[in-house]
């Protein structure tokens, strides 16, 4: 083995003599390793689901010379988009949440596929605590603010009382190592924020905002002190919190008492970036000062950043340069892990979000990568002979994006005639007839494409009353299910219009 660290994620390769060895410090890198191993014989990779391509011919000769050493420059990667199951994730170099969180709820997955997407590993304070359990015997640990008539958050103060918070802490971690008995294998286990933007108003909170500049101050002194229990216990097991929302502000002052113990991890998420920039741009000073700020706390630093419109999931969100940006300025920042959020329960998705998958396992290896390399490899790999066809749709599109003052952000209005006109949605519905012609239509080029017309078909119903008798059966046959992230149901097509903008297809 190489004396460096391979991290969670990295690999060992060497031959001697008729021998092949293939190493990992854990079992992820030594499963990455046998996927390494069959790109450097075989050239295997996978591009999505649906598409591994290799070429192996009749014969397949192993090198009797070989050392590779294969490490991330993001130790952990995980899917954008709802991906089939686990083996596609890891074909691609990534993990699923269950490979690095414990599971930090009661209930009982029986399919492996359900704990893969839905299990609940964020937003879960209430899950170590419940409300309903503890309210009437210990009220101090509950915040001072409701929302929806039900305290907001716990108050990581106890309000200043010394017995109730010992209690808290204790009663927390006896949940944290029952959950941790359930995931013998996790990394991680969270100890996250509700996901609102309520903090507790006590006054022994106030104290702790006063004296350091934040609410993160006291979540970092409540989170330390059950990490040093978890240590003791479960020794290689790291403890996270959330930066965000209210906690999202790191304190003013490092401290015995807010320098993170070395096996806590800060999870920021800079909800309020623009992500079709990098991060070293000045639309995302502040997020970058943040980051910054956030590493002089925790060597674990770990991001949740965001892939798409929460509002508009069949529109395009042009953060696909901005990844390899974001992802090289993270690495000064000896980022750990990286988790880009997108349309996370969506079965299928549009508008070229399955090349951002690509990306985001491609970059989390390799932060140098040029999109543009990566690009070179997709279009033909997944498109097939219709790859020019879309690759000239694709790079209109994207200039198109460059061309509309959009701020990237994760919410902005995106869904109007103004943007969307109809000349070019006409124009770029021509690119998506001429590469049906160029593929088999039982192929599953044919199906690639038909997937990427539905963001284009939609524009023109919502937006330019166009009649698409297809769409919505087209739309089930892929598996796109959902036009935004709230207020809809599967296949639910009457489940009402976007956010100001009329719905032009009656789903």
């Amino acid at each position: 083995m190489p004396h460096t660290s391979l991290g969670n994620s990295g690999y060992y390769i060497v031959a001697a003599g008729k021998s092949i060895f293939i190493m990992g410090e854990t079992e992820f890198g030594l499963r990455n390793g046998v996927y390494a191993f069959l790109y450097y014989t075989i050239g295997m990779e996978t591009f999505s689901a649906d598409t591994v391509i290799y070429d192996c011919g009749n014969r397949v000769t192993f090198p009797d010379e070989m050392e590779i050493v294969g490490k991330a420059d993001i130790d952990m990667i995980l899917p954008s988009n709802r991906l089939d199951d686990e083996k596609t994730v890891h074909a691609m170099g990534m993990l699923t949440k269950n490979d690095v969180f414990a599971l930090t709820e009661d209930k009982v997955y029986t399919d492996p596929g359900e704990l893969v997407m839905f299990g609940n590993y964020w937003h879960n304070s209430f899950n170590y605590l419940p409300y309903e359990t503890h309210k009437d015997a210990h009220p101090s640990w509950y915040s001072t603010t409701y929302t929806n008539g039900l305290p907001s958050q716990i108050c990581y103060t106890a309000r200043g009382n010394a017995a109730e918070y010992r209690l808290m802490l204790d009663t927390a971690y006896a949940k944290m190592n029952e959950f941790l008995l359930k995931s013998p294998n996790a990394t991680t286990i969270t100890f996250t924020i509700q996901d609102n933007e309520e903090i507790c108003q006590c006054d022994k909170c106030k104290e702790m905002f006063n004296r350091y500049g934040s609410n993160s101050a006291a979540v970092i002194m409540f989170i330390n002190e059950l990490a040093d229990k978890l240590k003791a216990e479960h020794p290689h097991v790291k403890l996270l919190f959330f930066a965000y929302n209210r906690t999202e502000q790191a304190p003013n002052v490092v401290d015995e008492n807010t320098k993170c113990r070395d096996n806590v991890a800060v999870y920021y998420a800079p909800i309020l970036a623009n992500y079709n920039v990098s991060f070293s741009d000045p639309a995302n000073a502040e997020t970058a000062r943040r980051i910054g700020n956030w590493s002089k706390f925790s060597d674990n630093l770990y991001l949740w950043l965001y892939n798409t419109n929460f509002n508009y999931y069949l529109f395009p969100h042009n953060s696909f340069e901005a990844m390899a940006e974001i992802n090289r300025f993270c690495v000064q920042y000896n980022v750990k892990f990286i988790y880009w959020e997108g349309q996370w329960e969506q079965t299928a998705t549009t508008a070229f979000s399955t090349l951002k998958e690509y990306l985001n396992a491609k970059l989390g290896w390799n932060a140098d990568y040029t999109v543009n390399k990566l690009y070179d490899k997709f279009f033909p790999a997944y498109f097939g002979a219709a790859s020019g066809t879309m690759r000239t749709f694709f790079n209109e599109l994207i200039a198109h994006m460059k061309a509309h003052p959009l701020t990237g952000k994760i919410n902005e209005p995106i869904c109007t005639a103004d943007i969307w006109d109809r000349n070019t949605l006409d124009r770029w519905m021509g690119y998506i007839q001429k590469a049906y012609s160029e593929v088999d239509s039982n192929s599953v080029y044919y199906k690639h494409i038909k997937l990427e017309s539905i963001f284009v078909r939609h524009a023109l119903t919502a937006l330019h009353n166009v009649t698409d008798d297809a769409f919505k059966s087209d739309c089930k046959e892929l598996g796109v299910e959902r036009y935004s992230e709230c207020s809809h149901d599967k296949y639910g097509y009457t489940c009402g219009s976007f956010v100001n903008v009329p719905n032009g297809i009656n789903w």
